[in-house]
C-alpha cells in the first residue's frame, strides 16, 4: 500500500511542471525620421490570442517590458500618451498634436509588428 502510494506521488509529481505558456520580453526605440519619439507609447496586440500591452517610451524614445509577454507575433501602433488630468474647475487647454502620424497610431495601418521569442527580444520603430 505504501509502496503504491509512493508511486503514485512520484508520477503526479514528474507530470507538474510550470505548465504555463513560454514568455519574452521585448526592448527598443522608436524614432521620427530617425530622431527619438518622446512622450508616447508602444501598442502590443497579439495576433494570436489578442492580448496587449502598452509600453512606455522614454526620454531618448527607448521603451523596455516591464512583464513577460507570451511568445508570438503582436501587431504594434504608436500612440500619444494621454493628457495629464486637469484640476476640478480649470478649463481644458488645447492638445498639442502629435507629432506621430494617424497611420502608426492604430495597429491595423501602422505596418509595424514585433516577434516575441522566449527570452530578450530587441526591436526599433522607425516612422519615415
Amino acid at each position: 500500500m505504501k509502496r503504491s502510494f509512493l508511486l503514485l506521488a512520484s508520477i503526479l509529481l514528474t507530470g507538474c511542471g510550470s505548465g504555463g505558456p513560454s514568455t519574452g520580453s521585448l526592448e527598443g526605440k522608436v524614432t521620427l525620421k530617425g530622431q527619438p519619439v518622446t512622450g508616447s507609447k508602444v501598442s502590443l496586440i497579439s495576433s494570436g490570442s489578442g492580448a496587449g500591452a502598452i509600453l512606455d517610451i522614454g526620454a531618448d524614445g527607448s521603451f523596455k517590458s516591464t512583464d513577460p509577454l507570451p511568445v508570438g507575433t503582436y501587431k504594434v501602433a504608436l500612440v500619444p500618451a494621454p493628457p495629464e488630468p486637469m484640476a476640478p474647475g480649470t478649463k481644458a487647454a488645447k492638445a498639442a498634436p502629435s507629432l506621430i502620424p494617424d497611420k502608426y497610431q492604430k495597429v491595423d495601418t501602422s505596418g509595424f509588428s514585433a516577434e516575441i521569442k522566449t527570452g530578450k527580444n530587441s526591436t526599433s520603430f522607425d516612422i519615415p
